[in-house]
């Protein structure tokens, strides 16, 4: 008889722990839980900006599985993190070789999408004024320059195929683009 008490206690007591554990999250501060549209509703496969063109090979992933066969060992922090719908796609220009790979994380607060822009690492980032609510340009990357920039709970990261002003360019005049497509 003691027995099942014990278990039946202990029982409780883990489903209140969880049952704590997802409210904690689902709270936020507060903070409003905006909707928004899914990732690819944005960016939909063939979508043309500033004459670069939506290549129609893209990946778009709602889990760990999915994301963990595109970034692998980071999949667990974003999809722990609050990201739930995320697009990987490439933007190929129609006049040249010159190409953005486009990463766009959805999460479930602002908040989240706060902290990924927060807690990316940069080499020499400058910060850019009119892309969403904030947004830097990292000039010191090899070959390359990204940018990355959040807007309500929308987190964006685009990064270059090469290195020259006029891609530097080109990738400010694009990134304001994609995030004024964030609703």
């Amino acid at each position: 008889m003691r027995t099942s008490i014990k278990y039946a206690v202990l029982s409780l007591t883990i489903c209140l722990i969880a049952c704590g554990c997802s409210l904690f999250k689902g709270n936020d501060a507060g903070v409003e839980k905006p909707d928004g549209l899914a990732t690819i509703a944005i960016l939909p496969a063939g979508i043309e900006i500033n004459k670069f063109v939506m290549d129609k090979d893209y990946s778009n992933c709602q889990d760990v599985v999915c994301l963990a066969s595109l970034i692998d060992g980071a999949a667990p922090y974003y999809i722990n993190s609050g990201a739930n719908d995320i697009l990987f796609c490439d933007f190929k220009s129609k006049a040249s070789s010159q190409s953005f790979s486009v990463e766009i994380y959805k999460t479930n607060f602002i908040s989240d999408a706060r902290t990924f822009f927060d807690n990316a690492t940069s080499v020499n980032a400058s910060p850019l004024d009119g892309i969403g609510k904030a947004a830097r340009l990292d000039e010191g990357l090899i070959g390359t320059y990204r940018i990355e920039a959040y807007k309500k709970n929308y987190f964006v990261r685009i990064t270059t195929s090469s290195k020259d002003e006029t891609m530097k360019d080109e990738i400010v005049k694009f990134a304001k683009e994609v995030v004024s497509k964030f609703p």
